[in-house]
């Protein structure tokens, strides 16, 4: 089922989904990586669901796994991102990639921390 939400570039309108303090922590230190890694880039947090994700474990070089759907944390230009899909909780500015498929069968509606989940971070 898709919904009119779904045609923003794939971004999710402020308040559907909601952030967890643990979450919006992971966000707030991968926003600070991004701006020591690169000062003169202005980038915007984004929780991104994926239907299919796979990483290498061990770290860097191991070989890949797959990991199955669920969230990682990605960055884009602020330039890609209309203003009205940025918001910003304690200081931090995020944006969503959430598709209304995920969110509408989520009980809580809140993206939290899991440390078992390859990114940490899956929705409640």
């Amino acid at each position: 089922m898709m919904t009119g939400v779904d045609r923003l570039d794939g971004f999710t309108l402020p308040g559907i989904v909601n952030v967890s303090t643990a979450a919006l922590e992971m966000a707030r230190d991968f926003a600070a990586s991004l701006k020591r890694d690169r000062p003169q880039e202005d980038w915007v947090v984004c929780f991104d669901w994926a239907d299919s994700r796979q990483m290498r474990f061990p770290r860097p070089s191991g070989a890949m796994q797959e990991l199955g759907p669920g969230f990682d944390l990605a960055a884009f230009q602020r330039r890609n991102v209309p203003d009205a899909l940025i918001q910003t909780i304690e200081g931090t500015n995020f944006a969503m990639k959430v598709p209304s498929r995920v969110w509408l069968n989520s009980a809580k509606r809140l993206i939290d921390v899991d440390p078992s989940n390859g990114s940490g971070l899956t929705l409640r």
